[in-house]
């Protein structure tokens, strides 16, 4: 993929934000574990979601990080981050009967509201990195 300013630096905010998340849980694993094991899923699934959600985050900072794989990357974001925000718009209409939040860090503090600004946000910034690596993908083909 043809370097381009803006598509790194879309790559590193999202690397960097999925890093921290990551870094969070697994910094205090039982926390996050407690945490998820408060969330509407059934013990066994919310142990193995407590780690293969920072594994998945962690994997989709490295896809980001380096070019080959940087369009994977941006798409891996995509996806987690419309996961997130949906069941985040799902326990604020109140079907799981409790507002639930297993997200360490600064980002335990914000409000739902906030919480899908920030969610938002950065899969805008995914969906930027998306369109240039496809703008760079057909500029390519076309050569």
């Amino acid at each position: 993929m043809k370097n381009n300013p803006l598509l790194q630096l879309c790559a590193m905010l999202l690397a960097s934000m999925f890093f921290y998340v990551a870094l969070v849980k697994l910094m205090d694993y039982e926390l996050a574990q407690a945490s998820m094991r408060k969330q509407v899923f059934p013990l066994p699934i919310a142990d193995v979601l407590s780690w293969l959600i920072p594994v998945l985050e962690l994997l989709t900072v490295l896809l980001l990080l380096f070019r080959p794989s940087q369009r994977l990357g941006l798409w891996s974001s995509f996806v987690l981050l419309i996961a997130f925000t949906v069941y985040i718009v799902i326990a604020m209409n109140g079907t799981f009967g409790h507002r639930p939040c297993s997200c360490g860090g600064i980002l335990q503090h914000l409000s739902y509201p906030w919480h899908i600004a920030f969610n938002l946000l950065f899969l805008g910034i995914s969906i930027v990195g998306l369109c240039l690596s496809r703008q760079i993908k057909q500029s390519a083909v076309q050569r």
